[in-house]
């Protein structure tokens, strides 16, 4: 009875131990999802960063080219407007050489109406004048004809002159006003380029610091994978050290078994035994009415002898094992040793690696297989690693 309730409760165990296995499995599957989930984001956030970044410059250049743009059409703004103020002089410039030949044509075509409406002086009433002094004034009289003559094509050509002037003018203020529109134009789309930088910059930022959260949370799942990690293999220790004590116990249980096919063969054979010891008391009490009472023979039963197991123990000085596990973050290690050969905490063993010390250990937990170990000690310059020889100190 008390056999089959160990073995209840054992597998209860190792089945509630499986199921702890499978959930811990399950939840390191979904951190191992989790974290691919988190690398791909991150993949495509940098992507995304790095064409933001490139669409900034992009946007910087441009707004560098607009700007020299502008610059180059302030620049043709001024010179236009410096030619612009060169053709107003000269307009005005020509314009005051006309005013001034049309009074001084005024002036001679007064003076020649003037001549030819008036009759010629006789010279014989002009006291003190001669022939020579009529002669000088007819001369000038010519020369101002033949100056006046020359002057008014000059004038026909300083009237177109000024006509060219007015309309150049004119077309100077329409190339003003387009390249006013143009700067107004530009002045607009730096504006709107140096907006969408501002807009992009905030992204970027936004961004970056969205990027930094996911890699401060990918870096807390590393973290939680390597405690997860390590618990993963703590709880395969504890699985193996299920299964070696499942095994154990499937083994006690054959051998339970066999003793007890061993047992019942012994009571069929005692039951057997009994009968006939039993017929033969019968037949004994049956002849025992027609004989004396002297000549009555004692009949003995053979006695059962049940035959007990000693179990032998293995001498502490000569347990050695291995090292399964190492965790130099909290310095203690896993050996193969357990309480099954008498291990208890508190016991020391010697590290060794090739017949060279390595360190000294305490237990500080006996499982049935296995024993965790705190490091006490180890040499310069070395590091317990797994396989490592131990041998226990008595």
């Amino acid at each position: 009875m008390g056999n089959k309730i160990f073995l209840v409760v054992f597998i209860i165990l190792f089945a509630a131990s499986s199921v702890f296995a499978y959930l811990f499995y399950a939840d390191s599957q979904k951190l191992q999802i989790e974290k691919a989930r988190l690398i791909q984001e991150n993949k495509s956030l940098g992507d995304d960063n790095q064409a933001l970044s490139r669409e900034v410059k992009r946007q910087r250049d441009k707004s560098n080219n607009l700007s020299h743009r502008l610059a180059s059409v302030n620049k043709e703004l001024e010179q236009v407007q410096a030619e612009r103020e060169a053709l107003r002089q000269k307009y005005q410039d020509a314009k005051e050489d006309k005013e001034s030949l049309s009074s001084e044509i005024a002036k001679l075509k007064s003076g020649v109406v003037k001549t030819a409406s008036s009759p010629a002086p006789v010279p014989a009433l002009v006291e003190g004048k001669g022939d020579a002094y009529w002669q000088d004034v007819l001369q000038k009289k010519a020369e101002l004809e033949i100056r006046i003559q020359d002057l008014i094509p000059k004038l026909g050509e300083l009237a177109l002159q000024s006509k060219k002037a007015e309309r150049k003018n004119q077309d100077l203020k329409k190339q003003i006003d387009d390249l006013e529109k143009k700067n107004r134009d530009l002045n607009r789309k730096i504006i709107f380029n140096n907006r969408t930088i501002s807009i992009l910059t905030k992204d970027l930022v936004r961004e970056r610091e969205d990027r930094k959260a996911v890699l401060d949370e990918l870096d807390s799942l590393k973290q939680e994978n390597v405690s997860l990690s390590t618990e993963l293999k703590l709880a395969k220790s504890r699985q193996s050290d299920l299964e070696k004590s499942f095994k154990q116990a499937m083994d006690e249980k054959e051998i339970l078994s066999r003793k007890v096919k061993d047992m019942a063969a012994i009571l069929q054979e005692k039951s057997l035994s009994f009968s006939a010891l039993q017929d033969q008391l019968s037949g004994a009490v049956s002849s025992a009415k027609k004989v004396m009472p002297s000549e009555t023979k004692a009949v003995e039963l053979p006695p059962i002898v049940v035959k007990s197991e000693s179990s032998s123990s293995i001498p502490t000085s000569m347990i050695t094992g291995r090292v399964l596990a190492v965790n130099d973050k909290d310095k203690f290690i896993i050996i193969d040793v357990g309480s099954s050969t008498g291990i208890k905490p508190g016991n020391r063993f010697t590290v060794l690696r090739n017949n060279k010390k390595i360190g000294i250990v305490e237990v500080i937990q006996a499982r049935v297989d296995i024993s965790a170990c705190d490091i006490k000690s180890i040499s310069s310059g070395e590091r317990i690693k797994e396989e490592d020889f131990v041998r226990f100190i008595p």
